[in-house]
């Protein structure tokens, strides 16, 4: 029920769209309190733009279109691949959409504390176009305040949360392709991931036998466990942690959401 041009970029037929729009009608439920609210500078009495950072963000269809209701929000679209981001560049600009920004990144944990946001800069055309110009000088920012990971696959939804763990950010995934994992993909992380769920099984068993019965065989139980597993882990590396369900169950049936509120963030709040 899709097509795909020679970029391996999907075209959203007429059913994937109406489940892309349930999608993004649960994370706008699930966000607008957050999105709606401003933090306080540290320095100053006035208030900053709120930045939110999507993870494997594709050509788009969940971030462009909150960005036209949040306009307090300042909107990065992350991905490894050019054209998708090339995309969401024109779909932004026709729609008149200035709190969007793109970057490319290939993440892997080797670079995890690399990333780095590029902070926008009043550069004018003749500067860009100077041959001393270095793009590379540009000013960056490590600080956001939300990841989203809508089906980041396998080990990169656990390394959004590390990251946003790592930033002090609060962090909403909805995770797919755990049965895809092996040994070699697992980017290092040591599964199960809670102390918990470890203590139940090796990493051997999880991976063999409890990610594939998720994925594979459709074991719905098998994918509570998995999620429940991260839960686990981002309670006991100090999130607050809630589990939701994406709505009606046809939008996906990859539906378990995690949003993990960063502590230190609620207590200043």
């Amino acid at each position: 029920d899709e097509n795909k041009d020679n970029d391996g970029v999907s075209l959203l037929s007429n059913d994937r769209g109406q489940r892309k729009a349930w999608q993004v009608e649960n994370f706008v439920s699930l966000l607008q309190d957050r999105l709606l609210c401003q933090r306080q500078s540290p320095s100053s009495t006035a208030p900053t733009t709120l930045t939110v950072v999507d993870f494997g963000c594709g050509s788009g269809n969940l971030c462009l279109a909150l960005a036209p209701y949040f306009t307090n929000v300042q909107f990065v679209l992350v991905d490894k691949k050019p054209y998708p981001l090339s995309l969401v560049e024109k779909r932004a600009q026709a729609s008149g959409l200035s709190n969007v920004q793109t970057m490319q990144y290939n993440f892997s944990p080797s670079n995890l504390d690399d990333f780095c946001i590029p902070t926008e800069t009043n550069t004018s055309d003749e500067e860009k176009t100077d041959n001393n110009h270095d793009p590379s000088h540009q000013p960056t920012t490590e600080t956001f305040d939300l990841a989203i990971g809508l089906h980041c696959c396998g080990s990169f939804t656990d390394m959004v949360m590390q990251l946003a763990l790592s930033r002090g950010a609060d962090c909403v995934v909805c995770p797919c392709c755990n049965g895809a994992m092996t040994s070699k993909t697992t980017c290092g992380y040591q599964y199960p991931r809670s102390k918990f769920v470890r203590g139940l099984m090796s990493q051997e068993e999880y991976l063999g036998q409890l990610s594939r019965a998720a994925d594979d065989l459709g074991n719905y139980q098998a994918k509570c466990l998995i999620e429940y597993d991260r839960a686990l882990w981002a309670r006991d590396n100090g999130f607050d942690v809630q589990l939701f369900k994406l709505t009606p169950e046809e939008s996906t049936p990859k539906h378990h959401v995690l949003y993990l509120a960063n502590r230190k963030g609620i207590d200043e709040g």
